[in-house]
C-alpha cells in the first residue's frame, strides 16, 4: 500500500494496519532486493515480526503483563508468541489439535493452557509441552479462578468441569439447568461465575461455596422488548453466545445467536440496553472499553463500537475475512483492536478516536499524523470496477446478470484477470500507447529544469483554464472584491492541467447538462466564426459572381486583365464600399428571413440569389468557375446548355421554390453601357477604345444568375 489504508465512518478515522501483503521468510536474497523497489513493500506498515498464520487465526490474546501477544491458528494448528518489546515473534509450537480456547496461566507465558477439538487439556510451560488430560465431553469455553487455582471448562453437557491446579485432580462439577453451556466468564471484583446457556439463559455460580445464586433469562428479555418472537419453541431458543463483566463488578453484557447484546446490572433483572447489531449472526465477543464507557461487540462480519449508556453508534470495523475473535492491546484503554479471522495475516486496526496506541506501538501516532493518506485506484486488489459503457465497449454485455459480473452501485465488478485478458484483446496496442505516454512523462520531467519559455495555458484542459483565467482577470479589475487564490497554481488542482486522466470532455451530454452556459457560450462562438466565414464567402461572391464582359464576349483574359489593371484608385475603393454594403444587406436580409413577396424590393439579381439554399450557391460557384474559362472550354462544358432559351433548374430554397425562365434580349445601348463604353468609341473616362479582334466575338447569351 501507498499508506496506511484509512477509511472513516461518523467522522471516526479507522487505520488498518494489516492491508499490505505478507512475503515469507524462504524469499531469496535476491528477489528480496527486488523488492527494494516496490513501493507498496517499502511503504508498508507491518506491526509484528510475522504476524501471520498459513490458513487463519482462531484466537487472540494478551499476557495480562502486556508483554506479550499469543495467537493460535489452523491447518495446521499451531501456536505463536510474539514479544511486543522487540516487535518480533518469540517461538512457535505445532499443536496435536485445533485451539477451540486458551488462558495464560501466568502474568507472562510461562504457563498456557489449551482446550482443543479432540476433548484434550494441555498445558505448556516455557520448555514445551508439560501435560495432557480428557475431559468427558467436547469443550466450548474455560475461564481460569486464579485465587482458587480452578480452572472452569464449559462443556457440551450440562456440567461445568472443574480441574484444580494446585492439586492437580478434577472437582465437583457445576449443574446448570440446560442442555449445555456456550461461554462461561469470571468477574473480575468478586468473582461471580456467570454462565451461558444454550436455552437464552445466563446463570450465576458464587465460586466460594458453589452455589447458584441466581438466574436470568435473556430470551425473554428480548421477547418482552419485541426483538424477537415469543412463540418460539424451546428448541428454537436464542442461545447465549459471549459473556462480559465490567470493572465496576455490577455491569455485564451478554451476547446471543440473534445479533443482541443485552446489557444488564446484577442488581436488576430487566436489561439496561439492547443493541442489535443488523445482521442475525451470531455475536462471537463482547468487551467493554475503559476509556469512554464504550462497548466493542463483534459478529462474523463486522466490529461495532457502540455507546453503553444509549446504544448510539461510535464507529464500525468491517473486516475483509470472517472474524473469530478479537481483543483489545493495552489494558481496555487503548485505540489498538487485534482480531483473528480467517485469512492468513492477523488483522489489526487503530482507532485514534477510542484510545492511543500502547507505549510498544507508540509510532503509530506520530504516523497517522505525518502520513498522507493516497486515494486507492481500485476498490478490491483482485477485483476492477467497470461501468456499463466499459462493458458494451468491451463486448461483453452477454455477461450482465452472470456470477463473472457482480453488480455494485452504478456498475459491475470484474475479475482483474478476465478484465485485462478482455482489454488485452480488445485493446491490442494499449500497452505501446500507455508505454509511449509514460516515457513522454519522464523526458518532460527530465526536460522540466531546462530553461524554457512557459505558455500561458497548460496542455490539459485548455479550455477549462482559460475560462479560469478571465474570471480571475475580472474579479481583479473589481477593487472591492476579494482577492483569492488561483487554482492553476494550487498542488491541490495540479493533476487536472498536467494529467491526460483528468481531461474534461466538454462534448459530452452530462457535462452539457451539468454546465449550460459553458455550452452555450462555445455555441454561440462557433456561430459568430460561423458569420465570419460566409460573410467572407459573400464577398468573394459579389466579386466573382458577375461575368466579365471581355470574357464573356470572347476577349481574352490578358485583355480584361489589362482592363483591370487600367482601372483607377477612385473606382476600386468604390467598388470595394460597395460590396461591404452588399455584405451587410445580405447578412441583415438572411437573418430577418425574407418572405416571398418581399423579393422584389431586393437590390438586384445578385441579392435574389443570396437568399437561396446550398444548392442555389452551389451552381453560382460554379459560374464562377465558367467565368474565368476561354470561350471554346465554357463552350465544350455547357455545350448542351447553349440553346436559345435558358432554362434554370429548379431552385428550392428557404426563400422561394419557382422554376424560373429568363429570354434575355439586350439592345445596343444596353451593351455599350455593360462594356462600360458609349456610341463615340470613348470609354467614359475619355480614353479611345480598343477594338476586339474580330475572330475572338460570337454569339452572346447571357446567363441567369
Amino acid at each position: 500500500m501507498a499508506a496506511l489504508a484509512a477509511t472513516s465512518l461518523n467522522g471516526v478515522r479507522i487505520y488498518n494496519l494489516a492491508s499490505g501483503k505478507t512475503f515469507p521468510q524462504w524469499l531469496s536474497e535476491k528477489t528480496k532486493r527486488s523488492l527494494a523497489k516496490d513501493e507498496e513493500y517499502r511503504n508498508r506498515v507491518e506491526l509484528l515480526q510475522d504476524f501471520h498464520f498459513p490458513s487463519g487465526t482462531q484466537r487472540i490474546k494478551m499476557s495480562p503483563d502486556q508483554n506479550f501477544v499469543v495467537a493460535t491458528g489452523m491447518y495446521p494448528p499451531s501456536v505463536k508468541v510474539y514479544d511486543v518489546r522487540d516487535l518480533s515473534m518469540k517461538f512457535e509450537r505445532r499443536l496435536d489439535a485445533q485451539v477451540v480456547q486458551f488462558e495464560i496461566l501466568s502474568h507472562d507465558i510461562g504457563k498456557l493452557c489449551f482446550l482443543q477439538t479432540d476433548r484434550t487439556l494441555t498445558f505448556h510451560a516455557a520448555y514445551g509441552k508439560h501435560y495432557s488430560l480428557r475431559i468427558p465431553t467436547f469443550g466450548r469455553d474455560m475461564a481460569y479462578h486464579r485465587q482458587h487455582c480452578d480452572l472452569y471448562v464449559a462443556a457440551s453437557g450440562s456440567e461445568v468441569y472443574r480441574v484444580n491446579l494446585d492439586q492437580g485432580q478434577f472437582l465437583s462439577p457445576l449443574s446448570v439447568a440446560s442442555s449445555g453451556a456456550n461461554v462461561i466468564e469470571l468477574n473480575p471484583v468478586h468473582q461471580l461465575v456467570g454462565v451461558g446457556c444454550e436455552d437464552g439463559a445466563v446463570e450465576c455460580w458464587d465460586s466460594r461455596i458453589q452455589k447458584r445464586v441466581g438466574r436470568l433469562d435473556v430470551f425473554s428479555s428480548l421477547s418482552a422488548k419485541h426483538f424477537v418472537s415469543s412463540n418460539t419453541t424451546m428448541d428454537f431458543r436464542g442461545q447465549v453466545t459471549s459473556l462480559a463483566y465490567h470493572d465496576d463488578g455490577l455491569k455485564f453484557a451478554a451476547g446471543t445467536t440473534s445479533g443482541h447484546c443485552l446489557l444488564y446490572d446484577l442488581r436488576s433483572a430487566k436489561p439496561l440496553l439492547v443493541k442489535s447489531h443488523q445482521y442475525g449472526l451470531d455475536i462471537l465477543d463482547v468487551k467493554f472499553h475503559n476509556s469512554g464507557h464504550k462497548v466493542i461487540s463483534a459478529d462474523s462480519k463486522v466490529i461495532k463500537v457502540w455507546e453503553a449508556q444509549d446504544g448510539a453508534p461510535f464507529t464500525t470495523i468491517e473486516t475483509p475475512a470472517e472474524i473469530k475473535s478479537f481483543c483489545i492491546a493495552g489494558k481496555d484503554h487503548s485505540g489498538v483492536i487485534l482480531v483473528a479471522g480467517e485469512q492468513e495475516r492477523v488483522m489489526a486496526y487503530y482507532v485514534p478516536d477510542l484510545g492511543v496506541a500502547p507505549k510498544w506501538c507508540s509510532f503509530l501516532d506520530s504516523l497517522t499524523e505525518e502520513l498522507e493518506e493516497q486515494s486507492q485506484s481500485t476498490v478490491y486488489d483482485d477485483y476492477h470496477f467497470v461501468t456499463r459503457e466499459n462493458i458494451q465497449k468491451l463486448g461483453l454485455g452477454h455477461l450482465i446478470g452472470t456470477p463473472l459480473l457482480k453488480a455494485y452501485m452504478h456498475g459491475f465488478f470484474m475479475d482483474a484477470r478476465l478484465y485485462n485478458k478482455v482489454k488485452a484483446i480488445a485493446e491490442p496496442f494499449a500497452y505501446e500507447t500507455w508505454r509511449k505516454q509514460q516515457i513522454a512523462a519522464k523526458m518532460e520531467a527530465k526536460q522540466g529544469n531546462r530553461i524554457s519559455i512557459q505558455s500561458k495555458l497548460p496542455k490539459v484542459n485548455r479550455a477549462a483554464a482559460e475560462r479560469i483565467l478571465n474570471a480571475d482577470a475580472k474579479r481583479k479589475s473589481k477593487q472591492s472584491a476579494p482577492a483569492t487564490s488561483n487554482l492553476l497554481e494550487d498542488d491541490r488542482f495540479s493533476n487536472m492541467f498536467a494529467n491526460k486522466d483528468f481531461e474534461i470532455d466538454e462534448e459530452n451530454d452530462t457535462y452539457k447538462l451539468l454546465h449550460p452556459t459553458t455550452s452555450k457560450d462555445k455555441q454561440n462562438k462557433r456561430l459568430q466564426a460561423a458569420d465570419i466565414d460566409s460573410d467572407v464567402q459573400s464577398d468573394e461572391g459579389d466579386s466573382d459572381g458577375s461575368v466579365a464582359p471581355s470574357s464573356i464576349e470572347g476577349k481574352c483574359s490578358d485583355d480584361s486583365t489589362s482592363e483591370e489593371d487600367e482601372m483607377s484608385e477612385p473606382e476600386v475603393l468604390l467598388e470595394t464600399k460597395s460590396r461591404q454594403t452588399k455584405s451587410q444587406d445580405k447578412a441583415s436580409l438572411n437573418k430577418a428571413g425574407m418572405k416571398y413577396s418581399e423579393l422584389g424590393n431586393l437590390v438586384g439579381k445578385q441579392d435574389l440569389l443570396a437568399v437561396g439554399s446550398r444548392k442555389d450557391q452551389q451552381q453560382r460557384i460554379n459560374k464562377k468557375r465558367l467565368a474565368h474559362l476561354s470561350l471554346a472550354e465554357r463552350m465544350q462544358q455547357q455545350s448542351d446548355q447553349v440553346t436559345s432559351t435558358f432554362t434554370r433548374d429548379t431552385s428550392r430554397g428557404g426563400a422561394y421554390t419557382r422554376e424560373m425562365k429568363f429570354f434575355p434580349s439586350r439592345s445596343k445601348q444596353e451593351q455599350g453601357k455593360r462594356g462600360g463604353k458609349d456610341s463615340a468609341g470613348k470609354d467614359e473616362n475619355g480614353r479611345k477604345r480598343r477594338a476586339a479582334h474580330p475572330a475572338k466575338r460570337g454569339p452572346y447569351r447571357r446567363p441567369v444568375r
